[in-house]
């Protein structure tokens, strides 16, 4: 059988064996979150995961990050924005 079209695994994949320094998330994080938000809205973002919002941010500790959003009760939910 023949494979047809891309994947994105491999790249994935070496990304994530990739040693890299992680930061926990600061109030920065907290101030930048809205405005990063109204960018994905635009560009008609629906659903966004936690490790691509540490990517966003910096390569800051994901799960982390995932407390600080749960504690803080933000309106913004990174497994899905919502509407």
């Amino acid at each position: 059988m023949q494979t047809m079209g891309a994947t994105e695994l491999k790249a994935e994949r070496t990304k994530a064996a990739k040693s890299r320094r992680h930061q926990p998330p600061s109030t920065d994080t907290l101030v930048a979150l809205p405005k990063w938000e109204q960018a994905a809205r635009r560009r008609g973002i629906d659903f966004v995961t936690y490790r691509r919002l540490a990517e966003a941010f910096g390569q800051i500790e994901v799960a982390a990050l995932r407390r600080l959003l749960i504690t803080r009760m933000l309106p913004v939910t990174p497994a899905c924005f919502g509407k």
